[in-house]
């Protein structure tokens, strides 16, 4: 996780179980799938972390609305530029899957006259 990462995690309105969450999250994560995390139910998930279940819930939604993890069917992902996948090919590559619609954990650090453009060329 670079800099920019860590400032994010930092600077992002977290309770302290969303962020004792995404720390077992991110140790529980498919080491072969990068960033998912495997949940069979809430229950056995809280289990898992050693957390109570409302309080999981309620982590789950704090990582997620803040674009942390993101839903992957029945399961999470944490983001790809939150963990390191193997080589810059494959971290480039699992940066460029997370869906548009995940909100951006670092629009709260980024300059008021920045401007993203969305189709731009990265070959350049």
């Amino acid at each position: 996780m670079g800099y920019d990462a860590h400032q994010a995690l930092a600077d992002a309105p977290l309770s302290v179980s969303a962020y004792k969450l995404f720390h077992k999250m991110s140790a529980l994560q498919n080491r072969k799938d990068h960033g998912l995390v495997r949940v069979e139910s809430q229950a056995k998930f809280a289990e898992q972390c050693g957390m109570s279940q409302p309080s999981v819930s309620r982590g789950l939604r704090q990582l997620a609305e803040n674009g942390f993890i993101y839903p992957d069917g029945r399961d999470w992902r944490i983001r790809a530029d939150f963990l390191f996948n193997g080589n810059g090919t494959a971290q480039t590559q699992a940066v460029r899957n997370i869906p548009e619609d995940v909100p951006d954990p670092y629009a709260a650090n980024r300059s008021a006259d920045l401007t993203v453009i969305k189709g731009g060329d990265d070959s350049a």
